[in-house]
C-alpha cells in the first residue's frame, strides 16, 4: 500500500469501533499525525485530546478507549514491545495512559493498525476480534463472568496459537475503580480502572493476530543498530 511505502515503521491505518452501533471502519493514517506525534503514547494522547470530553463520566458510553503500540513495536529494538491505552480513568476522573509489554502491540501492527479507537457501549457483552483485515465484534457470553486467566485461555484456544489477548475479569465487569486489564495474562494495563472502563462498555476483551509484519526502511542498518 502507498502509505506503507511512504511511512516505514508504521502499519498505515487506524481502526475505529463504535460498540453502540457495531460500526467498524478502517482509516488511512493521517500524515499530520505522523509528522507531529510519535506512535503509541503520542498517537493515543493526541486522539484523546480530540475525542474525550473532559466532563464525561469515565464509566459512560461517552468515554473513549484508544489503544496504540509504539513506533518501534514489532521490530527487533530491545524493550520495544509496548502498547499504550488512553481513556478517562474512574479512580481520579483524569485522562491517563497506562502501558505495558506483551505480544499485543506487535500483533496489532502486524494486522495493519497503528491504533484502535473504541467508542460507545455494547448492548450485551462482546469482544473485539482482529485477524488482519477481518475485524468483528463477537458474543462474549462464553467468557463473561470468567476471570482474566480463564477468559484468555478460552479465547486463545478459540482463535489459535500466536493470538494476543487483552482481557478483564470480574472486577472490571463489576466496575471496580481499581480494576485493570491484563495483556496475555501478565502485562498489567490500566492501573486507575481501565478494567472498569472496559466493563462499562460491555467489552470483555480484544483478540488480535496479525501476519503482515512491520516494514522498515533500512533492514540491515536497523538490525546492526538494534
Amino acid at each position: 500500500r502507498e502509505i506503507e511505502m511512504e511511512y516505514k515503521g508504521y502499519a498505515g491505518s487506524g481502526l475505529w469501533v463504535d460498540l453502540s452501533t457495531r460500526a467498524i471502519r478502517k482509516e488511512p493514517l493521517d500524515p499530520d499525525l505522523i509528522t507531529r506525534f510519535v506512535g503509541g503514547w503520542g498517537f493515543s494522547n493526541k486522539l484523546a485530546y480530540d475525542l474525550i470530553d473532559p466532563q464525561a463520566d469515565p464509566l459512560s458510553p461517552e468515554n473513549v478507549i484508544i489503544i496504540s503500540p509504539g513506533v518501534l513495536t514489532g521490530t527487533l529494538a530491545p524493550g520495544s514491545a509496548k502498547v499504550a491505552a488512553t481513556a478517562k480513568l474512574p479512580i481520579n476522573n483524569a485522562i491517563g495512559t497506562p502501558s505495558c509489554g506483551g505480544l499485543f502491540g506487535q500483533m496489532l501492527k502486524s494486522a495493519g493498525y497503528d491504533y484502535i479507537v473504541i467508542t460507545g457501549r455494547a448492548e450485551k457483552p462482546v469482544y473485539l476480534k482482529i485477524m488482519d483485515d477481518n475485524v468483528t465484534l463477537e458474543d462474549a457470553g462464553e467468557v463473561w463472568g470468567k476471570d482474566i486467566l480463564e477468559a484468555t485461555d478460552l479465547l486463545r484456544a478459540k482463535h489459535g496459537a500466536g493470538s494476543s489477548v487483552i482481557a478483564i475479569g470480574q472486577a472490571g465487569e463489576n466496575l471496580v475503580k481499581i480494576s485493570l486489564a491484563l495483556v496475555d495474562k501478565f502485562g498489567t494495563l490500566g492501573r486507575g480502572g481501565l478494567g472498569a472502563v472496559f466493563g462499562s462498555k460491555n467489552l470483555k476483551a480484544l483478540v488480535v493476530k496479525g501476519t503482515k509484519g512491520v516494514s522498515i526502511a533500512d533492514p540491515e542498518g536497523f538490525v546492526n543498530l538494534a
